[in-house]
């Protein structure tokens, strides 16, 4: 995704946000999921050929807050609309 666009806005009920997707440089740098994977995984992930994918992003509200922390007021609002997006997306 180099030199793309990987920022958009999105209106929800009103309010502006910024959602980003991250490249995995920048997933790496949030958070590691190796630990997670081994210990949480099912068996048939571990399998050669069977591999998981993801889409890390952020969300942010107007003045840069992070929306997907759990102290955030929007958290519910905006998690309920990517869990829309990704119904919609996997139709």
């Amino acid at each position: 995704m180099q030199n793309e666009n990987r920022n958009f806005t999105v209106k929800i009920q009103g309010e502006k946000f910024v959602i980003s997707v991250l490249d995995k440089t920048e997933t790496e740098k949030m958070i590691s999921f190796e630990d997670y994977i081994f210990k949480n995984s099912e068996k048939e992930i571990l399998k050669e050929g069977n591999q998981k994918s993801y889409i890390s992003i952020s969300v942010m509200d107007r003045v840069g807050n992070d929306c997907l922390k759990n102290n955030s007021i929007y958290q519910n609002l905006v998690v309920n609309y990517l869990k829309e997006l990704k119904l919609e997306y996997s139709k």
